[in-house]
């Protein structure tokens, strides 16, 4: 098994390879509008370093929202046109689940924890959506992906004690003791690596996307705007 997985969700551009479902490697350049100029070479670098070719995937993830809008387009984009190119089965991944997975891979998450993933919308709003950990440790959606004011979830958050968080939108918490302590910044940037475990893990589960019909999951209504970056 070799499996691509591709994030661009937010002003993390990174890519990730599992090769034969035990070695990783992985490239991320955190810094906002280079999706575009630096995607493609960041995947080249990566299939240098494995020695392989886009016809020796088997599968190809990638993070399908919700984020930035044209940081995901560039994803969705570059994502559809190597599955397309090689006939590569492509498994979206929903971030704010990756971003829960985050915590399972650093080893801090339990099985039956709840995990609350939220990410920056802008507005005083963050994108979020509560997981349970499975007994394997992998992310059960308990709480549907929405938009919500940062008022509406301290609240949440403070009536939920057992609650551990992360994501960008960390923000909200900043003067909020008990919040913080929760709030696991280390584990709250968007990685492809747990893109690319996902979407292996939905693959084997059967999950097939239909390439052509596949759009982001942007929550928010899409305007389009000209725009070079994220």
């Amino acid at each position: 098994m070799i499996a691509l997985g591709i994030e661009t969700a937010t002003t993390v551009c990174g890519v990730a390879l599992l090769l034969e479902g035990t070695a990783l490697i992985e490239r991320v350049l955190d810094i906002p509008n280079i999706h575009s100029e630096q995607l493609v070479p960041l995947i080249e670098e990566v299939m240098k370093q494995a020695d392989v070719r886009v016809n020796q995937f088997d599968v190809i993830a990638v993070s399908i929202g919700p984020g930035s809008f044209t940081g995901l387009r560039i994803g969705l984009s570059v994502a559809k046109g190597l599955s397309f190119a090689a006939d590569i089965p492509l498994i979206p991944v929903p971030t704010l689940q990756a971003l829960a997975y985050n915590i399972s891979r650093g080893g801090r998450a339990l099985s039956g924890a709840s995990v609350l993933s939220l990410l920056d919308a802008r507005r005083g709003e963050a994108y979020c959506a509560v997981y349970r950990m499975t007994r394997d440790l992998w992310p059960e959606e308990i709480k549907q992906a929405v938009i919500a004011s940062y008022e509406g979830i301290t609240r949440w958050a403070k009536d939920h004690l057992d609650v551990m968080l992360v994501g960008d939108a960390q923000n909200m918490a900043l003067e909020q003791e008990e919040l913080k302590r929760r709030w696991y910044a280390e584990y709250s940037r968007c990685s492809p690596a747990s893109i690319v475990t996902l979407g292996v893990q939905r693959y084997n589960a059967g999950e097939r996307a239909d390439r052509s019909s596949l759009e982001p999951k942007y929550l928010r209504e899409f305007i389009p705007r000209e725009s070079s970056g994220v």
